[in-house]
């Protein structure tokens, strides 16, 4: 092994067999580079832990960076097994080394590989944005290549309303927390390591220090969103969007300062000299810094640890050149938690300059940016009081066109798989069925459906439903009117009955040009009034608290089967309460449902008049102290009754009218939606790319 008066195998084999190409000394970074060919795949650890020990043996003088050429054996590209499980294993320890809330949160991420392909699938809003912030994609494809492997990268974001939110948040609150540790940490051992210097220095030893490095503005600029580990010493420019500073016992200022160049965003370190004045480095102001681009431990992110910064004029101007100005009605202040940044004034002075006449102010749930919004109204410029809510819609529907239908009558238990979420652009690949008559399965149904697309890798992993096992099947066409043949006049009955109905309807009007409307019993609603005390309303944990065996979860007649018995179930505590007529079970058991957990949609809400002010107010104050889960949600109920002076419009992609595009809504439903709006809200692209990145558009 190289360097092998430092290193050993013992602690970083997959080092052993490397061969040292050469070493380069980079002065002008204080750096220096070994350049090495491996014929296996080195672990990242144990890179990182060389790295660690070559530092430490001279005395972190000189920063170490490895070039890895792999020149892998055709022995060893044939064990294709080993080769995943190490790219699995780089990749977890990258994202984990570079984020602590994924750290935290590595149980949510999911690294998969099916047909040539890593699949990274994630659960939650917040992981994501960290797997985006950390470059992950990118990272997993340069390790790829780097490999010379030819596998593809897919990132999938399911969101889940449920316990998985939950974990998010707590991460997020964890992570805060432990940043004030180790930030608290740090002092104490920045004044432990201070005053062991002084009484080393009293006692006759000489005191070490550290030349600092020389700061060269001149040298070629960088793009913050192209800076690495590897890039060495950086020169950036870039508007200051927090500034962070602290006196430690020394005497010497920690600045810490976060800027933007508009392509990406980082922090800066400086520890000031005595005579630096720190007062000119405030948030707003621009600078440009020169320092060594590092992953920071306390941090636990890349940073640029500064040599030299310095003020400079205003470099990054955008201008507004339309003739006719745009009116922003969707705007998010500081005051919107893990959204918005600046202040109300700092929107309103950009708006000022390029000829707006007005501008709305709309943040997350809240209504405290007001008075600093309403400082920046004038005769030119007028301010828009608005918000943006979290929309529920408090209509229960457990049953649907189930008038004098007995808990003894016939039903339908069913369950479908698709290919996709979208009624409209996805198709039914299987259909299980049960048929129940006075409490009792009688019957059952059960099928796959040949399609002529390929089944996505996501449902595949899924369902365990192959390409290979649709081939011969029956067409859509012959398998819904057997499926309707089947369920005659019966009641439908589906956990999540919404989904599996309107794939159902939409294929019988494509293909059978029948208006298929059945009598429908949704038992995920049903749970949720019949059943407390569970952790959520999934199928398996129903079933699970009730004893009932689902082996193969994600599969139509397994789901069905378990579903049926999940209703007898269901059926059985109505009848212990009395209730025996199901087209009466949305209006009995309305206030046996929280409706506050239902799931919530945004929607944009601007002020008209002092009449609507009041009324928003109204609404601010239901939604927190009557109606918060998790945020406070504004009933739909109350929404109307307190519309009066109001403009509403239909928000983002977490609005109901952009997820009723995206599940694949028919037309009559997607009007109906429409019509309670005053205003639909069209995004610029980019907001909404990342649905294409997820396959979902």
């Amino acid at each position: 092994m190289f360097f092998n008066n430092i290193l050993n195998s013992e602690e970083c084999g997959s080092l052993e067999n490397v061969t040292l190409d050469k070493i380069q000394v980079l002065k002008n970074r204080n750096a220096v580079k070994i350049y090495a060919t491996s014929d296996c795949i080195i672990d990242f650890c144990d890179l990182d832990h060389a790295v660690n020990k070559i530092k430490k043996h001279y005395n972190n003088a000189v920063n170490i960076a490895f070039s890895i050429n792999y020149n892998l054996s055709d022995e060893y590209l044939g064990n294709s097994d080993l080769i995943i499980e190490k790219i699995k294993s780089n990749f977890y320890y990258y994202i984990k080394k570079n984020s602590y809330v994924l750290n935290k949160g590595i149980d949510n991420v999911t690294v998969n590989f099916q047909n040539n392909d890593f699949i990274v699938q994630v659960s939650n809003q917040i992981l994501i944005n960290e797997l985006n912030n950390v470059h992950a994609e990118k990272m997993l494809s340069k390790i790829i290549k780097e490999y010379n492997c030819s596998y593809n990268v897919k990132m999938l974001h399911n969101e889940l309303e449920g316990e998985a939110a939950i974990t998010a948040n707590q991460i997020f609150e964890e992570e805060l927390k432990k940043s004030r540790e180790i930030i608290s940490k740090n002092n104490v051992q920045v004044e432990k390591k201070s005053n062991g210097n002084q009484q080393q220095y009293s006692g006759g030893f000489r005191k070490r220090t550290r030349k600092k490095a020389d700061a060269d503005f001149n040298t070629p600029l960088f793009k913050m969103s192209e800076i690495t580990t590897d890039s060495g010493l950086v020169n950036v420019k870039g508007k200051i969007i927090n500034v962070d500073k602290r006196e430690l016992r020394t005497g010497t200022i920690l600045m810490i300062v976060t800027l933007t160049d508009l392509t990406d965003s980082i922090s800066a370190k400086y520890f000031c000299p005595k005579d630096f004045d720190a007062t000119e480095f405030e948030k707003g102001n621009f600078v440009q810094i020169v320092g060594n681009a590092e992953y920071d431990d306390y941090e636990k992110q890349l940073i640029i640890k500064i040599h030299g910064i310095q003020k400079i004029e205003e470099e990054i101007k955008r201008m507004d050149l339309a003739e006719e100005k745009r009116v922003e009605l969707h705007l998010h202040t500081g005051m919107s938690s893990m959204d918005g940044i600046s202040g109300f004034k700092e929107y309103a002075k950009l708006a000022k300059n390029w000829g707006h006449k007005a501008m709305a102010i709309t943040d997350h749930g809240v209504v405290q940016g007001f008075p600093e919004a309403m400082d920046c109204a004038d005769d030119n410029f007028k301010v828009i009081y608005g918000m943006e809510g979290y929309l529920v819609n408090d209509e229960i529907n457990i049953s649907y066109n189930c008038e004098n239908v007995n808990l003894d009558g016939n039903f339908v238990v069913f369950d479908i798989e698709t290919t996709g979420l979208n009624p409209k652009n996805d198709d039914i690949i299987e259909i299980g069925a049960v048929k129940i008559a006075n409490r009792k399965i009688i019957d059952s149904f059960s099928t796959f459906v040949h399609v002529e697309r390929s089944i996505p890798a996501k449902i595949i992993e899924l369902t365990s439903i192959t390409d290979d096992m649709l081939i011969g099947q029956p067409e859509i066409t012959s398998v819904l009117q057997d499926f309707i043949k089947f369920a005659e006049d019966n009641v439908l009955v589906a956990h999540n009955a919404n989904f599996d109905v309107s794939f159902v309807k939409e294929k019988s009007s494509v293909y059978l040009n029948s208006n298929y409307d059945p009598s429908v019993v949704d038992t995920l609603e049903l749970s949720k009034a019949l059943m407390k005390g569970v952790k959520n309303y999934k199928l398996n944990t129903l079933t699970k608290k009730l004893g009932i065996k689902l082996e193969n979860h994600h599969r139509a007649v397994d789901d069905a089967s378990a579903t049926a018995q999940l209703f007898i179930s269901l059926l059985n505590m109505l009848s212990e309460k009395n209730i025996y007529n199901m087209g009466e079970l949305n209006e009995t058991l309305k206030d046996e449902i929280p409706v506050v957990k239902q799931l919530s949609n945004h929607i944009n809400i601007l002020v008209k008049n002092y009449v609507g002010l009041k009324n928003l107010y109204n609404l601010v104050s239901e939604s927190h102290l009557n109606y918060f889960y998790k945020k406070p949600r504004i009933l739909k109920s109350i929404l109307s009754l307190h519309r009066e002076g109001l403009i509403v419009g239909s928000a983002c992609e977490a609005g109901e009218l952009y997820r009723a595009f995206l599940n694949g809504s028919s037309d009559k439903k997607i009007e109906e939606i429409a019509s309670y709006y005053d205003f639909l809200e069209i995004q610029p692209l980019q907001n909404n790319m990342f649905l294409v990145k997820n396959d979902r558009v």
